[in-house]
């Protein structure tokens, strides 16, 4: 009988349910900002989803912030590889503090800007990127690695870069023009 042998970089065991509050954030803010991108159209409906959505996110925040003060750091690997080649995830009580602080924020500015937004403002997929930015602040204070944080960094610029143009003014677009130049810039010297 042939016995079949893992290599010592893959993980053999199973990851319990519990665990998956480190992502479940992400995976909501990810998923958010795709259904709300398809409910543009929908009016005020994007605008409750959204909150909804937040407030998911932070209940999942809460919940990640009270384990991790209760049994201590808390990491998770996607896949069935090991770091470098798997993704990794972890919290602490500052990655999960300024998780759950960055959520609370983006729900207030939310609200702020759902009252500054006028009736034809609803299509834009305001809410979309609002989700997408909170997903790569999020990634970004709870990825277990420096590739990853960087990734998670992207995401953030580009749903910053989107918000900046959403408007479509002259003065917005210039500034694209100019933090998009300087984003680029950046990645290419931090290489």
């Amino acid at each position: 009988m042939v016995e079949m042998v893992l290599p010592a970089a893959m993980i053999e065991t199973m990851t319990s349910a519990a665990d998956w509050v480190v992502v479940l954030p992400l995976v909501l803010c990810l998923m958010g900002a795709a259904a709300t991108l398809m409910l543009r159209r929908s009016g005020a409906l994007t605008f409750v989803f959204t909150l909804l959505i937040l407030v998911a996110v932070i209940a999942c925040e809460v919940t990640l912030l009270l384990r991790v003060l209760d049994s201590g750091p808390l990491s998770m690997t996607m896949g069935k590889w090991l770091p470098p080649f798997g993704i990794s995830f972890a919290a602490d009580i500052f990655g999960a503090g300024f998780a759950l602080t960055s959520a609370v924020v983006t729900l207030i500015v939310l609200i702020h800007a759902q009252g500054e937004r006028g009736a034809e403002d609803g299509r834009d997929g305001f809410h979309s990127m609002v989700l997408l930015l909170l997903a790569g602040v999020t990634g970004s204070f709870l990825t277990g690695d420096l590739f990853n944080l960087y990734v998670w960094f992207e995401v953030m610029l580009i749903a910053s870069f989107g918000l900046l143009v959403l408007g479509g003014r002259p003065a917005q677009l210039d500034g694209a023009v100019k933090y998009g130049f300087i984003n680029f810039l950046a990645t290419t010297f931090s290489c």
